[in-house]
């Protein structure tokens, strides 16, 4: 963010803009799981290992406030698993994980910061 002529926070590089959106180009491989619920996407996340992408299409809403309410489900990505949308792609919003409880939790990477983590 640029406050009179001078610059907070995170640039875009050649890569495009922070967090995706028009003029990405840094999209990920052949996803190796698709879902579009989340039963699907707890069960790609708990088989997925280092190197898959897990891919939730451009039209889905994934909808969690039920188990992050009576479960305190927070999602758990293992070291190097990728979990993508089409965000930025001709025009796309991506996909959307919701929730209307105010502790939703974003989602964990196993294994601390690592480079290999991608969201």
């Amino acid at each position: 963010m640029e406050v009179e002529g001078r610059q907070y926070g995170a640039s875009p590089n050649k890569r495009g803009p922070i967090g995706g959106g028009d003029g990405d180009t840094s999209y990920p491989p052949r996803p190796n799981h698709a879902v579009d619920h989340l039963d699907d996407l707890l069960r790609s996340l708990s088989k997925a290992r280092s190197g898959d992408v897990i891919f939730v299409s451009r039209s889905v809403t994934i909808e969690s406030t039920e188990r992050v309410y009576i479960e305190k489900m927070v999602l758990h990505l293992q070291k190097g698993v990728i979990l993508s949308s089409d965000r930025g792609r001709n025009g796309s919003h991506g996909a959307l994980q919701r929730s209307d409880v105010l502790e939703t939790r974003p989602p964990e990477r196993s294994g601390g910061k690592h480079p290999d983590h991608r969201l």
